[in-house]
Order: C-alpha cells, then structure tokens, then sequence
C-alpha cells in the first residue's frame, strides 16, 4: 500500500515548492519592473541575467525540437496513408523541411511587424 500513497504526497510536495517559487517570482515583478532576466540581474548581477536568459532560450529550443518531431510523425504518416504505404519518407527529412521553413523566420527581429505574414495566417 505504501507504494500507492507516496507518489501523491511527493506530486504535492513539489506543488507546494511550485506555487511558493511562483509567488516569490510574482514579489520580486512587483518590486523589480522588466523580464525575468532583468529581475535576476536586479537581484544578484549580471551573471543571474544571463543565466536566467541562457536558460529560456535552451527551454525554448527544448519546445521547437518536440514540436517539430510531432508535426514530422503526423506528416509522417499522412504521407503513408496517402500513398497506401508504398512511399517510405523518414522523419528526418520532414524535420528538415520544416527547418528550411522557420529557420529565415527566426532571423527576423520583430515578426508581428510583418503584415504579409498575418494575412497568411488570418
């Protein structure tokens, strides 16, 4: 039975660390107007900023690589099943098209400035 109640307890317990990091993050945006990067720079220098900052970006990065692996397994398969399994397309070559495609649109500086681009999406 132990094996059923520790597991909640533990979930709990890193809920409760969650919700008191987040509350103390939300204090110091009250004092600290600006990014996160700029509250920990505010905070303990220069050295916090960029590792607040090092370490978005890698998270960011971490998102884009798990959303293109999902987009390349569905395109995948609707590959497959549109050519009734007959033509095989490894995943790495929807992954490479994909970086093809967003890799100019990551060089843009602002890209909500970018009218052509919203009546795309629209």
């Amino acid at each position: 039975m132990e094996g059923f109640s520790s597991p909640p307890f533990f979930f709990i317990f890193i809920a409760v660390i969650s919700l008191h990091s987040f509350l103390l993050l939300v204090r110091a945006k009250l004092v600290v107007p600006g990014s996160f990067g700029d509250i920990g720079g505010a905070l303990y220098g220069p050295w916090m900023r960029h590792l607040i900052l090092n370490s978005i970006v890698l998270s960011q990065i971490g998102f884009v690589r798990a959303y293109m692996i999902f987009v390349s397994e569905n395109l995948q398969a609707f590959a497959s099943s549109v050519t009734n399994c007959v033509q095989y397309v490894p995943v790495k070559y929807f992954i490479l098209i994909q970086t093809l495609i967003f890799l100019p649109f990551s060089l843009l500086r602002d890209i909500v400035q970018r009218h052509w681009w919203q009546t795309l999406t629209s």
